[in-house]
């Protein structure tokens, strides 16, 4: 998990400017010779300042401490006006053991005994901080320059209007610079080892992948043990960039063959300034306050791998675990405090070059000759090349006015650009006090998992079908669906004012799909239970006069739905479709049909030819209880005067009428005899479909064509009521 105190820059990356750079950590000095050379090597890289004081020998040959470095370089911008200045410098660095190798340098100690700082600034006029609460980075290209200047023979103004000062435009004040300083006291390291840097071939064809042949380099390195006592980050300039992050007891152990056993931060202190959200508005700060990080058994051997220059592509773990401890954030009047923060391992998924690399360097060649679609298909390939076994925050409690609220843990599992195993939050509160509008809500958990994304190229495709005015396949619209496997809520209960004194309670809903054939499911269901709302929530008049009769002040709802194919038979079984109202009734169905062919999944534009092999094997539909039919029935008998009886008998007799061709048949008959007393007291009534054999669905079509009245008996169709 990316480390959460890092914002725009890296102090990682700073870090390793700074001691890259300076002869205290990978260039390291074993004697005055050597202290010469690389200083005349950084003026030979472009440093305008190379030097230091003086040094002074140590207790043998191999020791000597140099004081007063400075290094100072400029990093030129597009354009050519304009440069980034970088100062580095340290008070004094003492090396102890320092020997030159065949590959490179290693050091026994090495150790700043006061200030390391790097210095960096940026012109500020490529910072855009108009927009609210954020600032961009903008670097005109040369081109953009030469659109603003004025066209060869043209004035960039009139005589008349730079003589008008009313025309004028006042001149604006230079952007304040930005400027980055990272600061480090108490740095020691031990054990160290790192290899020259070799010089970069030119080759015109890889202008920007011929770079990455340095990282080989890096193998060669080793440390012990590598800690700074204090590390300042601090970037200042335009409105909304001031941050400062302090790092304590900063610590790298075991570094060899490009691995670590362990990176740490003892803690950390980050502030941090937001443009207002409104025109007008104050600033705001944000402080964030960090416990302990420990990162264990990092290996940047499969990113060397990704970029073409690994060594052992049987290492893809990139990181074994993170803990992060006791954080804390407080913005304006807002308090966030997490316990702890953990990742699982987090690895790539194939040992290849990123499928991106090569289009790097044609980019730098020619923009223009880039397939860019080529080019996109690409980078969404080099997405696939990453994944995470997970993540967890832990303890999570927040406070602002007239709000608070609290979660137990939210988790994320098998991360990938493939799909998800598995997002959840667990124990989470929220109390809002806000007198006639306040609100309480408490949820158990919710979660959806086993999640498979939908398919790039398909979402690429159906995009740029409906882009040209033209309709995607079903097998088109199917790919562009993603899989959601498991979606649930458990436990949940909302408390308002408005609502009184009854809640709006779930104590689960339950929605899975698995068993996919070319992304359809062959399994299944839906599980609503204990789903509880105040009768007073529903709006319509009839529903409330129902409530009233059946004595409801609470609703309280179940639904069940189940779904299966079974390959080996054919048989797609629809059971368990049940919705049950307490005190209200209960409807249950399910539903057999045969036939159904695996082709159907496979070639979904071929499902119309299910007909073709389907059959009917059983049905049944079953009410119970249904005390809402009643209490229906009794209020439209006093709205037209009649007993509930008679109301009950007459809606039979409109029935009778309305049977078509059923009308004399015997399963028209039991039809209009269990309507007739399931009317008058609705406790029970069956309609069921129990042919001898499966019945094609073809020959009903036929029947139904030909002789509507005899379906029933093909069917072998009852109706009985208790």
């Amino acid at each position: 998990m990316p480390n959460p105190i890092f914002t725009r820059f890296s102090a990682r990356t700073a870090t390793v400017v700074l001691v890259m750079s300076l002869p205290s950590h990978a260039f390291a000095n074993q004697a005055s010779v050597l202290v010469d050379r690389w200083m005349a090597d950084f003026t030979s890289m472009g440093a305008s300042v190379a030097s230091y004081e003086r040094a002074e020998d140590g207790a043998n040959e191999n020791d000597v401490t140099i004081h007063g470095v400075k290094i100072e370089f400029a990093i030129p911008l597009p354009g050519g006006e304009d440069k980034v200045d970088v100062k580095l410098g340290v008070d004094a660095v003492t090396f102890e053991g320092l020997t030159e190798t065949e590959k490179g340098y290693e050091a026994a100690k090495i150790s700043v005994p006061g200030t390391a700082r790097a210095d960096v600034e940026i012109p500020g006029k490529y910072f855009d901080t108009a927009s609210a609460g954020q600032t961009q980075l903008e670097i005109p290209s040369p081109e953009d320059e030469a659109a603003e200047a004025p066209a060869e023979g043209e004035a960039g103004e009139t005589q008349e209007s730079a003589e008008a000062p009313e025309a004028a435009a006042p001149d604006a004040a230079p952007a304040e610079p930005v400027r980055i300083i990272l600061s480090q006291t108490g740095y020691v390291a031990e054990g160290m080892a790192w290899s020259r840097l070799p010089e970069v071939a030119e080759d015109p064809q890889r202008p920007v992948t011929r770079y990455l042949d340095i990282a080989r380099t890096l193998l060669d390195g080793k440390g012990d043990r590598y800690h700074v006592g204090t590390m300042t980050l601090e970037m200042t300039g335009p409105d909304g960039m001031n941050q400062k992050t302090v790092y304590e007891d900063y610590a790298m152990t075991g570094y060899k063959d490009f691995r670590i056993d362990e990176y740490s931060v003892g803690k950390t202190v980050q502030t941090q300034d937001f443009m207002p959200l409104e025109p007008g508005g104050k600033m705001a700060q944000m402080t964030m306050t960090v416990g302990k990080q420990v990162v264990k058994d990092i290996d940047f051997m499969p990113l060397l791998t990704l970029i073409g220059q690994g060594s052992d592509p049987s290492r893809m773990t990139i990181m074994g675990s993170q803990t992060v401890e006791d954080m804390t954030v407080n913005v304006a009047s807002v308090d966030v405090k997490i316990g702890s923060i953990t990742s699982d391992p987090m690895s790539i998924t194939r040992a290849e070059a990123l499928p991106i690399l090569p289009y790097l360097d044609q980019l730098a060649l020619d923009e223009s000759a880039v397939d860019t679609d080529a080019a996109g298909e690409a980078a969404v390939d080099s997405l696939r090349f990453f994944k995470a076994d997970g993540m967890a925050v832990n303890g999570v409690s927040f406070t602002a006015p007239d709000l608070t609220g609290s979660l137990d843990k939210f988790e994320m599992k098998d991360i990938s650009s493939e799909g998800l195993g598995l997002f959840a939050f667990d124990g989470f509160k929220l109390d809002s006090d806000q007198g006639a509008q306040s609100v309480s809500v408490n949820l158990g958990r919710i979660a959806v998992g086993d999640i498979d994304f939908p398919l790039m190229d398909a979402l690429i495709r159906t995009t740029q079908l409906e882009t040209h005015g033209m309709d995607p396949s079903v097998q088109d619209i199917l790919d562009a669906r993603p899989i959601i496997g498991l979606a649930e809520v458990l436990d949940v209960s909302v408390k308002a004012a408005a609502l009184g004194d009854s809640p709006i309670e779930l104590e689960a809903y339950r929605q899975t799909e698995k068993g996919h054939i070319n992304r359809i499911p062959t399994e299944a269901g839906l599980v609503i239970k204990g789903l509880r709302f105040p009768a007073a929530m529903v709006p319509d008049p009839q529903f409330q006069d129902l409530a009233k009769r059946l004595n409801i002040s609470e609703v309280v709802i179940d639904q069940n739905f189940e779904m299966n194919w079974d390959e080996s038979t054919g048989d797609l079984t629809l059971k368990d479709l049940s919705l049950e109202m307490k005190d209200g009734g209960k409807i249950h169905m399910t539903f057999t049909i045969g036939g159904i062919p695996k082709d159907i999944f496979e070639n979904p534009e071929l499902a119309q030819m299910a007909l073709a092999t389907a059959s009917i094997k059983s049905g049944r539909i079953e009410a119970e209880n249904l005390a809402v039919l009643s209490a229906f029935i009794g209020a439209q008998a006093d709205q037209s005067g009649l007993t509930q009886e008679e109301l009950a008998a007459g809606l039979v007799d409109t029935m009778a009428q309305d049977m078509g061709p059923l009308t004399g048949t015997r399963f028209g008959e039991e039809l209009l005899e269990a309507a007739r007393t399931f009317a008058a007291d609705p406790k029970n009534i069956v309609i069921e479909m129990a042919p001898k054999a499966p019945v094609p669905v073809t020959q009903i079509l036929g029947a139904g064509a030909t002789a509507p009245q005899t379906i029933p008996d093909l069917l072998g169709a009852s109706a009985t009521a208790e």
